[in-house]
């Protein structure tokens, strides 16, 4: 046995720094603050049911100590049956050594089988230690009741299938689509004078001369005709059609002279034999007379000067001219030249 008291025993080297280890690691646990305190995450909504004719504001609110850091997660792909339509965050607001944050966001209710905010993950810093620690805490999820269209049992008269509805559409719309009918129905007219225009000159085109006058004369006689009141307009046009065949079968300018000069210019040309010259003579002062003299004449003498002009178209045997086309209509202003006067 050993004679030395167990007080004075030397412990052993190894034993002492296991002790001393163990000593050293519980006074660093004691002298360490303690761990982030988790985050108080609370999730509101108003109104607290779906209703599918308003929005829905989701309220998110994390309230943490003051040095804790706390990152609000985003919402997208996180909604079933709505429509993120906005989010706000508010400024983070301490209170009594605390930090509450706050996030809105507008939903929108979509027609869905369920309505729900699947669970989010809030990230936690604490800023008191170094280096700061990072921890997650979890919030949700949070499930939503649909409030029903219609209370109590709809009835046989509601349907689950929507017909068409006919709204009536706006003024200005209406306005718009009358003046758009009434210009292409313009457009439509105009088109159709045009391409009538067109159709008649080219088919005038491939007529002769006296075929072209004759059927200006019937046009005349049918579509106006020597009416008492109109007698001097219907002058002008007969004499103008017998001076435009002349042009063109016989090479003389006949629209563009005074009666005098076409007679003397008439009485040159070997085409016109001095029965016909007298003729028209006497046909184109009768004219004259009527759109110069105010003469007015009796049914008989109109009837005799479209006989005579008639005839003296139909008989003139004359060929015409080499490279003789149409004139183009004279200008009515110009009545007058050189003091004669124009048929």
């Amino acid at each position: 046995m050993n004679p030395l008291p167990m007080a004075r025993r030397r412990m052993h080297p190894q034993a002492a720094a296991a002790v001393c280890a163990a000593l050293l690691v519980l006074f660093s646990y004691a002298a360490a603050p303690p761990g982030p305190p988790p985050a108080d995450i609370t999730l509101s909504a108003s109104p607290q049911r779906v209703h599918l004719d308003r929005d829905l504001v989701l309220t998110i609110r994390v309230e943490a100590p003051c040095g804790v850091h706390v990152a609000l997660p985003p919402l997208d792909g996180r909604l079933d049956g709505f429509l993120l339509n906005g989010v706000y965050d508010e400024e983070p607001e301490r209170t009594d050594g605390h930090t509450v944050w706050e996030r809105r966001a507008r939903l929108t209710p979509l027609l869905s089988e369920t309505y729900r905010l699947a669970p989010l993950a809030v990230r936690v810093t604490d800023r008191r230690v170094d280096p700061p620690r990072v921890s997650w805490t979890r919030a949700g999820p949070l499930a939503f009741e649909l409030v029903p269209p219609v209370d109590g049992d709809p009835g046989a008269d509601v349907q689950t299938g929507l017909d068409p509805v006919w709204i009536a559409p706006a003024f200005r719309t209406v306005l718009f689509y009358v003046l758009a009918a009434l210009a292409g129905a313009a457009v439509l007219i105009l088109g159709g004078r045009l391409l009538r225009r067109l159709h008649r000159r080219a088919v005038l085109a491939r007529l002769s001369p006296r075929e072209r006058a004759l059927r200006a004369l019937d046009a005349l006689l049918r579509e106006t005709g020597p009416s008492p009141n109109r007698l001097k307009e219907f002058y002008i046009a007969l004499t103008r059609i017998v001076r435009r065949y002349i042009e063109a079968q016989h090479g003389i300018r006949a629209p563009e002279q005074t009666t005098e000069e076409f007679l003397a210019a008439a009485r040159r040309n070997p085409d016109f034999s001095p029965a016909v010259l007298d003729r028209l003579g006497r046909f184109l002062e009768a004219a004259d007379l009527v759109k110069f003299a105010a003469h007015r004449p009796d049914p008989a003498a109109v009837s005799q000067a479209v006989a005579t002009a008639r005839a003296y178209i139909e008989l003139d045997t004359a060929p015409a001219p080499p490279g003789a086309a149409p004139q183009a209509p004279e200008n009515t202003a110009a009545r007058h030249r050189k003091g004669g006067t124009h048929v």
